[in-house]
């Protein structure tokens, strides 16, 4: 056959693979945007909280200090469930804790008005703790895991970037409680549920085998002596997030 004639079995598997090659580019690009889009809304979810219960509290007649340890609940959350994190992960998949994780969010965010009392309240911080902690621990591992060398970091900045976007809009959420104490915590609900459905649209997978059988304590023990340095600024900058939040509006109010 001539040369520059190609066989009609050679230019369908030429379309096959460009058709294949673009799908397979399409979902990945479907996928960061659905996992960036979560985590958006996660941030948003977190920014709004944080002023809103203060002030809520506040109003109250809560003091300052047991807002202040109020606030530490969504954290504890997030510090109690991160070591056991990693097998249900590589067990399960990604898909799986996402939403597990989206649903405790979701579930805490309409009962937060439902139920207006200082220690369910306190429950209810602590559950979105670990639930928003499972979310962004299994999308950033996803992200990671699937992105291309070359693009992960432009990835992982975009990630970073969506739920501080996120975080920004949070408060502007929370001002609507000016209207109904209620409104925010269920936009946040519609919201998240939104971003919670578009995830049963993904394939499930799961992180690649590791190449050591170390445990998952020892990896979490050396991953910490490594790279405690690299990790004392996000706990200063977590810290400091915690306190502004929780008493911005306590300290308006006793300054008069």
């Amino acid at each position: 056959m001539d040369k520059g004639i190609h066989s009609p079995w050679e230019t369908s598997g030429l379309a096959c693979l460009i058709g294949r090659r673009f799908q397979l580019k399409w979902g990945c690009t479907m996928r960061f945007a659905i996992l960036t889009g979560i985590v958006a809304v996660s941030g948003l979810s977190q920014g709004m909280l944080l002023p809103l219960l203060a002030m809520l509290l506040d109003e109250n007649g809560v003091s300052s200090s047991v807002n202040g340890a109020h606030a530490a609940a969504l954290y504890i959350g997030v510090l109690t469930i991160s070591p056991f994190l990693e097998r249900p992960l590589r067990r399960y998949g990604y898909r799986l804790l996402i939403l597990l994780g989206g649903f405790i969010v979701i579930c805490s965010l309409i009962l937060f008005p439902l139920f207006p009392s200082l220690f369910f309240w306190l429950v209810l911080r602590f559950a979105i703790g670990i639930g928003d902690h499972m979310l962004h621990f299994a999308t950033q591992t996803w992200i990671t895991d699937f992105s291309p060398p070359a693009e992960r970091g432009r990835r992982l900045s975009l990630y970073g970037w969506a739920f501080g976007l996120g975080f920004t809009i949070g408060p502007l959420l929370a001002s609507l409680a000016s209207v109904e104490k209620a409104l925010p915590f269920y936009l946040a609900a519609l919201l998240s549920f939104a971003g919670w459905i578009g995830v049963f649209w993904l394939p499930n997978e799961k992180p690649k085998p590791l190449e050591r059988s170390s445990s998952a304590a020892g990896r979490f023990i050396g991953a910490w002596k490594q790279a405690w340095p690299a990790l004392l600024l996000p706990f200063a900058y977590g810290f400091l997030e915690a306190a502004v939040h929780s008493i911005f509006r306590c300290t308006p109010c006793v300054s008069g």
